[in-house]
């Protein structure tokens, strides 16, 4: 039993991180309600995923990290169809923030590159 309980605990840690109290589909539903349109999202991130902030200005990035140390998740949002050429193509431009179903958080983006995990 003594065995179990360091992966047992690690599961419970791990599946933690991949969802909200209001579930990850459903929090995704809401920032695809909110901009209405055809765009590309990553995410949710949280806690832990402070780096896909590095597009903002420094008074954005500082809102952001407020709203997600009060439980707020982040979605990275990309253009739905970018012209052939666009060298924002593939490129973040807009952080979306939600909480308890409702977005919290709407701040443009210095085009980023989709997050590596």
């Amino acid at each position: 039993m003594h065995r179990l309980l360091p992966l047992i605990l690690g599961a419970l840690f791990f599946s933690a991180c991949g969802t909200s109290p209001m579930g990850t589909e459903a929090a995704r539903e809401v920032v695809l309600q909110y901009l209405g349109t055809d765009v590309g999202t990553a995410g949710p991130f949280y806690k832990g995923g402070k780096e896909e902030l590095d597009g903002l200005s420094a008074a954005d990035r500082q809102k952001a990290n407020g709203l997600i140390d009060q439980g707020a998740s982040v979605f990275l949002i990309y253009p739905g169809h970018p012209a052939p050429g666009d060298a924002n193509a593939g490129k973040a431009t807009r952080v979306v923030l939600v909480q308890h179903g409702a977005v919290v958080g709407d701040f443009a983006s210095a085009p980023t590159a989709a997050p590596s995990h």
